[in-house]
């Protein structure tokens, strides 16, 4: 396939599609849609893959794409038809902008650059056929970001030239409708709260641990519970340090104090704990020492909650929440996580008292085909239940405290997908809408002349055989690598012993990676060594 990319006249692109949004009347009449997918990741994760997905009932030659993502989390580094269904079109322009400083990125795309209104184009897609692939975006996720859901937003007017998501037909314009994705991050720093089912009316009080994880030793911590005070009552008194507070700092900790507010709103009650392990001299810098297990474990507090007497109606009533309730009011104290001199907001996991249990059912499919998809992993957020689906893609999550949850889909393949908002109740009618998965189509071959650095001898493979094959060749008399360019993984131009050494400590010293290109196949302009043959990139 030969494909060109033009990014020196992506503006002439852009102002082209601009003009033809404006100046052949009203947009067609179409029922057209582009949408962003769902992805999640973990801080440090690279090549974390999200896809585009188009819906169109007219024949399409071109389209621009304009969308903005969160720059403190997510970084940007690929937009493009790899890995997409407009790939097998052969697409003749292709050009992608980038801005990650702004957090803004726009691509350009048109069919057949010579005929840009002939018969090569996106055909189109009757009711009944599901949306196709015409972009996928790779996101760095950055070391420290902080957990929970962000939005990655198709938006127009962005950039300069000014772009817009449009669909281009014979000249005219189509505006589609337009719905945003989500990027789901797994935080390092976790706030959780135990879930506990109790028997309604025959239990009078209920233990609600505060469980952590983070990776920084913690200086200190501040925790905000909001609850229904009608139904629930906490003295301060009850409120009490965690098993692994006391057990790593015994009465070292220097400030420990839990208060309860009246709130206006429905819940009605906040209780407000703040702790502080070293605060007046002699300062001796005691610390919590980091916890990262999944999910959280780490007991920092326990909360003793008593259910008032007749207070609940057990007819009628699933579950008592217990909120990680952020106030919008200056000096709240608000759930936080002290390290050094810093505040760190941790990723929220609320909790709840509940009386009963529900069923969730739900399907997954092939998004191309319709059918069934088999050994899907299904996982809940929060909570992270999992099943897997049966031959028919068909699920259950049995036992699931009620509530609002989200779900993840992964299967090896295919694209990761999301559902958010789906409520569970207390019985085994609650099912999720269908969910189709899209295999991955194939990716673009790489470019003439790719490699992959630390990827040294033949076997594919990145790990400690190929430090020793460098090894071999400098002072054993084996043959040269194939691909001394991939062998150079400190990208001096030179294959030598500092080579191998990089290798191990990457491997076992927690060293830097190999430099570009590492994680996938691809060039360096300024390598200047012989790749007779890269085996990681005929894969």
């Amino acid at each position: 396939m030969t494909r060109k990319t033009h990014p020196s006249i992506f503006s002439f692109l852009l102002a082209a599609l601009a003009l033809l949004a404006g100046s052949y009347g009203a947009p067609l009449d179409a029922a057209n849609v582009l949408q962003v997918g769902y992805a999640s990741g973990s801080p440090g994760d690279n090549s974390v893959h999200m896809t585009i997905t188009a819906t169109n009932d007219e024949p399409i030659h071109g389209y621009s794409l304009a969308l903005t993502w969160p720059t403190e989390v997510l970084q940007l580094s690929d937009i493009g038809v790899c890995g997409t269904h407009v790939i097998d079109l052969e697409p003749e322009f292709v050009a992608p902008q980038i801005d990650n400083e702004l957090g803004i990125a726009q691509l350009g795309v048109i069919i057949e650059f010579d005929s840009p209104t002939g018969q090569n184009y996106l055909e189109p897609l009757s009711p009944q056929d599901s949306p196709r692939i015409v972009a996928r975006l790779s996101f760095h996720v950055k070391p420290g970001a902080a957990g929970g859901y962000y939005p990655v937003t198709l938006l127009d007017g962005i950039g300069n030239p000014a772009a817009y998501n449009r669909f281009t037909n014979a000249g005219n314009s189509i505006e589609p409708d337009l719905k945003d994705g989500t990027f789901f991050i797994k935080g390092e720093n976790v706030l959780s709260l135990d879930r506990k089912m109790v028997f309604c009316g025959a239990t009078p009080q209920v233990l609600i641990r505060a469980l952590s994880s983070h990776p920084d030793p913690l200086d200190g911590f501040s925790i905000g519970i909001s609850y229904d005070c009608d139904t629930l009552e906490l003295d301060p008194e009850d409120a009490l340090l965690g098993f692994d507070v006391t057990a790593a700092l015994g009465n070292q900790v220097e400030l420990f104090q839990t208060d309860v507010d009246l709130l206006n709103g429905p819940l009605g009650c906040r209780s407000r704990t703040g702790v502080i392990f070293d605060r007046v001299p002699p300062f001796l810098g005691q610390n919590l020492l980091p916890s990262t297990s999944s999910p959280p474990s780490q007991e920092l507090m326990r909360y003793t909650f008593r259910i008032r007497n007749n207070a609940v109606d057990c007819a009628n009533t699933e579950k008592l929440d217990l909120l990680l309730e952020e106030l919008d009011q200056p000096g709240s104290l608000n759930n936080a996580y002290v390290v050094g001199a810093s505040s760190i907001t941790p990723m929220r996991e609320h909790g709840k008292i509940f009386f009963c249990t529900g069923t969730l059912r739900g399907r997954v499919v092939d998004a191309v085909t319709g059918t069934g998809l088999a050994g899907v992993r299904v996982v809940t957020r929060p909570e992270g239940i999992t099943a897997t689906s049966a031959g028919n893609g068909a699920f259950v999550l049995p036992d699931m405290p009620p509530g609002e949850y989200a779900l993840e889909y992964e299967k090896d393949g295919y694209y990761s997908t999301g559902l958010l908002e789906i409520p569970v109740s207390c019985d085994n009618d609650n099912v999720a809408e269908e969910r189709g998965l899209y295999e991955i189509p194939p990716n673009c071959p790489p470019p003439e002349g790719s490699f992959r650095r630390g990827f040294i001898n033949s076997d594919a493979r990145s790990d400690l055989s190929d430090a020793i094959s460098v090894f071999n060749y400098l002072f054993r008399g084996f043959s040269p690598p194939e691909c001394t360019a991939g062998a150079d993984v400190n990208a001096d131009n030179r294959l030598d012993i500092s080579d191998g050494i990089f290798m191990l400590n990457f491997l076992f010293g927690n060293g830097p990676a190999p430099y570009s290109p590492y994680e996938e196949c691809g060039i360096d302009p300024d390598n200047t060594l012989d790749c007779i043959r890269s085996y990681a990139c005929e894969q």
